[in-house]
């Protein structure tokens, strides 16, 4: 303490260039009490609360920011001497060294608000009918969206949830896409929610099926014109080609490795969470693997099972072997029991049922069907098919059974 007295001098100099009282103590490996007591019995002026809180600067730079001041931009003094642009403004506005103009804080005019409650019924018209989101219609009024919100729930008018909101902005962002395709019933619909429930996926991107949803199908390379036909008739999406093989032998994962072995393949995006609504309401639900389960207007329809034939089954090819074989495979205890029901309506009794086990442990389903009523189903199936609601690798194996047995 003694030491440090005889030092009072430089101890205040370090204190008056900015300095707090617990810096120049932690700089000594004493207590804050310390540097104070010494100061006070040295008659020296300590800050107050309200002045400690202020920004203060060592003598040189206050000096060199007084030169300044006068014919530098606030940007110019902090860059040369390498000091915060905020924590000069404080200090120049504190020191009455230069005014700033003043930024409304308070919201908007009260003007512009009266206006806005005058004519509220007509702006929520607007908001609902056009539609716009609650966001689009703040900026159009220049007032903040909590504003604008505040206002119609005061007066009582019903607005769109966060989900809802979601819809109306995917739709001003996408308005050439075709909502309706999985809301209609069409040959081509039904084909699509059997394929994507067969080989597709919907992705609930923020684990919430009430916001962000994708549709995504991945097929090889021999399958990839496919996913340009679902491109078209959705009207959007996009299609990407991912190589595989540049990662062989990088990675010792058996999952990873399935994926490496198909070397090129192709994947169909779409970021819609409408559309993605309409195919979870017909059964195409995220993770449905061993849960999917076909809708009732579905059951019956030769459409979507050849959809589930394109993405989940096999037609043998007559290079390889004389018989015609047609399976179907599941993991989905559900699927399976609706394709049986299906096939018991046309008349395709007892097929061989083979029961496996997947890597999850968890049973599989194969169906098989050889012969002519295999040859029977694959007629009910692809006979008069439409070009966009069928696999094409699939359709060709189909004429060749038809050309050589006499469908």
């Amino acid at each position: 303490m003694e030491e440090l007295s005889s030092k009072s001098k430089k101890l205040y100099s370090l204190y008056k260039d900015g300095n707090s009282l617990k810096v120049i103590a932690e700089k000594y490996s004493v207590s804050r009490g310390v540097i104070t007591r010494i100061f006070q019995k040295n008659n020296l002026k300590i800050r107050n609360r309200s002045n400690s809180q202020k920004i203060i600067y060592p003598s040189k730079i206050q000096k060199k920011i007084r030169e300044m001041v006068s014919h530098s931009t606030l940007t110019e003094i902090s860059k040369k001497l390498k000091i915060g642009k905020v924590g000069l403004k404080t200090y120049l506005i504190d020191n009455k060294l230069r005014k700033f103009r003043k930024i409304n804080t308070q919201g908007p005019p009260k003007v512009l608000l009266k206006k806005i409650e005058e004519n509220l019924k007509n702006h929520y018209y607007d908001l609902i009918n056009t539609p716009k989101t609650l966001k689009e219609k703040s900026k159009e009024l220049k007032v903040s969206a909590n504003i604008l919100r505040t206002r119609f729930t005061d007066a009582g008018y019903k607005l769109r949830t966060l989900a809802e909101e979601h819809l109306v902005y995917q739709k001003i962002k996408n308005p050439n896409l075709n909502y309706n395709f999985f809301k209609k019933r069409s040959p081509e619909s039904d084909y699509w929610v059997g394929f994507i429930g067969a080989d597709g996926t919907i992705i609930d991107l923020s684990k919430d099926t009430n916001k962000k949803l994708r549709l995504a199908i991945s097929l090889g390379e021999k399958d990839k014109r496919h996913l340009y036909k679902i491109k078209k008739l959705l009207r959007g999406g996009s299609v990407t080609k991912f190589d595989y093989s540049r990662y062989n032998n990088k990675y010792k994962s058996k999952k990873i490795k399935r994926y490496i072995k198909h070397g090129l393949a192709y994947k169909y995006q779409l970021d819609n969470t409408l559309i993605c609504r309409d195919l979870i309401k017909l059964g195409v639900t995220p993770r449905k693997t061993f849960t999917f389960k076909p809708h009732k207007v579905l059951e019956n329809s030769k459409d979507f099972w050849r959809g589930i034939i394109d993405g989940d089954g096999s037609l043998t090819t007559l290079d390889k072997t004389r018989s015609t074989n047609l399976q179907f495979a599941s993991g989905s205890k559900k699927e399976f029991k609706s394709y049986i029901k299906f096939l018991k309506k046309k008349n395709i009794k007892r097929p061989l049922v083979q029961i496996k086990k997947s890597k999850y442990s968890k049973p599989f389903y194969v169906v098989s069907i050889t012969g002519v009523r295999a040859r029977k189903i694959a007629k009910l199936l692809y006979e008069k098919s439409s070009k966009t609601a069928r696999l094409d690798r699939k359709y060709k194996i189909y004429l060749q059974w038809k050309k050589r047995r006499n469908i």
